[in-house]
């Protein structure tokens, strides 16, 4: 894409959002866990390689939300 070089986190914050910017996948748990945890909206900017392949934008989001409730990280 060639919006590569955008954080989008800095984006949000820019407009009053939490915002969370994740490059490893061991730091996602922890992203997750703190926008969920806020009150305000928050947005997660996920980089992943652009070979990875793509996955449905809103696929289990109820369920990512149970596990996270389920298993805070410690």
């Amino acid at each position: 894409t060639d919006l590569s070089e955008v954080d989008f986190s800095v984006v949000a914050q820019g407009l009053g959002c939490k915002g969370h910017r994740v490059q490893e996948p061991a730091d996602l748990r922890d992203a997750l866990a703190q926008a969920l945890a806020s009150a305000d909206p928050s947005l997660i900017d996920v980089k992943t390689a652009v070979t990875e392949a793509s996955v449905d934008k809103f696929s289990g989001a109820t369920r990512a939300k149970e596990l996270m409730r389920q298993s805070p990280p410690c």
